[in-house]
């Protein structure tokens, strides 16, 4: 159960976190399907953009599971919130 009382409980549950996660994963997709059409040498588009697009993707992705962990007082409760279960290892397999 997630502690009411915890400022990252309060983060995890507002809609604008949870608003922000939804637009890192549609900029993600869009990211994604840049990089596939533009990720080679002849691009004209410097290697490294997609890899620092890839890193900052990949730091947001991992605060937000962060933030969802950190939400439940105890952590274990991650994997056993029947509601949240198996969208939440769905998730952290990502």
């Amino acid at each position: 159960m997630a502690d009411p009382k915890s400022k990252v409980a309060l983060l995890a549950s507002d809609s604008r976190f949870q608003n922000w996660a939804l637009v890192v994963i549609v900029l993600n997709a869009v990211w994604i399907g840049i990089d596939e059409d533009h990720n080679y040498k002849g691009s004209g588009i410097p290697l490294a953009v997609f890899d620092v697009g890839e890193h900052i993707f990949g730091f947001c992705f991992t605060f937000e599971i962060l933030v969802r962990i950190l939400a439940y007082r105890n952590k274990a409760d991650f994997f056993n919130d029947k509601h949240l279960r198996l969208w939440n290892i769905f998730d952290l397999c990502l």
